[in-house]
């Protein structure tokens, strides 16, 4: 089964067991009558099941292409920043893009790397301003070099919101920024992580 497949299962699972577990918290409640609580119990657990089945239909085989490049984008940041060296920041991201990735695909994603890398940094508050910084190498540069310096926690928020921004880009409108962040998030833990 493709690994991508295996982990929106896991994520509507997840869900899944979530929203019953809520349920029969509401359940708990010893004022409700047994018969009532079937009836909801179905309907709840229609609806649920539109949900999952929701979540799933949007991820479709062409958005689960695009999550290992956004995490990837960000584990070349993140090589630069660990580096010694501020060098060309969109030739790390380039080379570790995996070879046998589509062309237009490679060309989106270093786009939305020039947009991205600054602009959470700025909407984070890691960085004032770069607008000054005409020049885009420049300006990952400029952002490269003050993650240097941030701690790890903000260090790790802005991982997070620049592969959630840019997956969430990649998909064209079929993800919510929460979905986005849900799937970068089970991706990074299960896929990229224990690589490390």
């Amino acid at each position: 089964m493709n690994e991508n497949i295996k982990y929106t299962i896991a994520i509507g699972a997840f869900l899944f067991v979530g929203l019953i577990a809520l349920y029969q918290a509401i359940l708990s409640n010893k004022d409700l009558n047994k018969k009532k609580e079937k009836i909801k119990m179905k309907k709840f657990l229609q609806k649920i099941w539109a949900f999952v089945v929701g979540m799933f239909s949007k991820l479709e085989q062409e958005v689960e292409k695009y999550v290992p490049v956004a995490t990837n984008i960000v584990e070349a940041v993140k090589k630069v920043v660990e580096s010694q060296t501020t060098g060309a920041v969109l030739e790390v991201i380039k080379f570790t893009i995996p070879g046998d990735t589509d062309d237009k695909i490679i060309d989106k994603a270093m786009e939305l790397a020039k947009e991205y890398i600054p602009k959470i940094a700025k909407q984070l508050g890691i960085i004032d301003a770069i607008t000054d910084i005409e020049d885009v190498n420049e300006q990952m540069i400029a952002v490269v070099n003050v993650l240097k310096e941030v701690n790890d926690d903000t260090k790790s928020d802005y991982w997070h919101e620049l592969a959630t921004f840019i997956l969430k880009q990649f998909a064209d409108g079929k993800l919510t920024l929460g979905e986005a962040g849900a799937i970068v998030e089970y991706h990074y833990q299960n896929y990229v992580k224990p690589k490390a």
